[in-house]
């Protein structure tokens, strides 16, 4: 793959990623980025795990989700290449932008072509990546989508994002029943593809983000099944070592030594672990549990199906 869409722009061997980590946020690819790279044949890019290029900054959006106006310039693709930097001729570069797999926020200013609205954004992510690198691998790290969305409620609140709110267990309470409620409406009025892209989504709480299948399924749309790999964060967090494996087996890279691995495995520290200030909230209140595990259940199912794999139901 490195070596079909390899160049020589700025001399040396540079290349666009072999691999996509494409999502999902708050699901543990920032770890699993860490982990993936430990292994000598897959490299992150030059500028770290996340480039948010084809998601956000190609078309002048700023790389911050939380920040809707528009940036000074659309990067250019020549300055994406030289942000990847060079690879080894045995290196497979990995992609860990997790907005690859859900980001066309904004879709109806920053590139509608003058279509149906009501349809949804006129291309996907998935589309243009397929598009431009079609035989790469794509690998989505999925976890139980009502932990992933407190977790993303409490972890974009403070002062790095640029907000610092008064985040408790009854402001998620209300927060989201109104967003389940506004996405409900959408769905009555419009088709679930459409409702899961809409800019008319509450970026403070993400519920949208958690309904997978709308992602899942545009990604198996125009990539075999066999280039896409489904990791649960739940296996993940419990077998790292087991999935580890079997990510490397999907990548087709080197076996490694095992008991390397498993030294590695034990004394690295885990990336982005919970901070104090968030677990000093406690855990979301029962009531809003049941109610939002009630609104993913049929969402879940609709994955677990199309995946053939019952640990995405993700019942309690």
């Amino acid at each position: 793959i490195n070596a079909e869409y390899g160049g020589t722009l700025f001399g040396g061997n540079w290349c666009l990623p072999a691999v996509y980590l494409a999502g999902m946020p708050k699901c543990g690819s920032t770890d699993l980025f860490e982990k993936l790279t430990w292994h000598p044949e897959l490299r992150g890019a030059r500028s770290g795990k996340e480039n948010h290029y084809w998601a956000r900054t190609r078309i002048g959006k700023s790389a911050n989700h939380l920040i809707k106006s528009r940036i000074a310039a659309k990067r250019t693709f020549r300055s994406y290449l030289a942000s990847l930097g060079s690879v080894g001729q045995n290196e497979l570069l990995i992609d860990g932008s997790q907005s690859l797999a859900w980001d066309s926020m904004g879709w109806e200013e920053w590139y509608w072509y003058g279509g149906n609205v009501s349809d949804g954004p006129p291309y996907t992510n998935a589309q243009l990546i397929h598009r431009i690198t079609p035989n790469v691998k794509i690998i989505l790290i999925l976890r139980d989508p009502v932990t992933r969305l407190y977790s993303d409620y409490l972890y974009f609140n403070n002062q790095a994002y640029g907000i610092h709110e008064n985040r408790t267990t009854e402001t998620f309470d209300e927060e989201v029943r109104e967003e389940v409620g506004r996405f409900r409406e959408c769905v009555s009025n419009h088709n679930l593809h459409y409702c899961c892209y809409s800019s008319e989504n509450n970026p403070k709480v993400r519920v949208w983000i958690g309904v997978y299948i709308c992602f899942v399924r545009d990604w198996l749309a125009v990539f075999p099944r066999d280039q896409l790999m489904a990791v649960s964060l739940e296996d993940y967090s419990r077998y790292s070592q087991s999935t580890l494996n079997r990510i490397y087996q999907f990548l087709g890279v080197s076996k490694v030594d095992q008991g390397k691995l498993g030294v590695f495995l034990g004394t690295a520290k885990k990336a982005n672990k919970r901070p104090v200030n968030e677990r000093s909230k406690g855990d979301m209140r029962p009531d809003t549990e049941l109610f939002l595990r009630e609104f993913y259940s049929p969402y879940n199912s609709e994955v677990a199906r199309l995946l053939n794999d019952t640990r995405f139901l993700y019942k309690k």
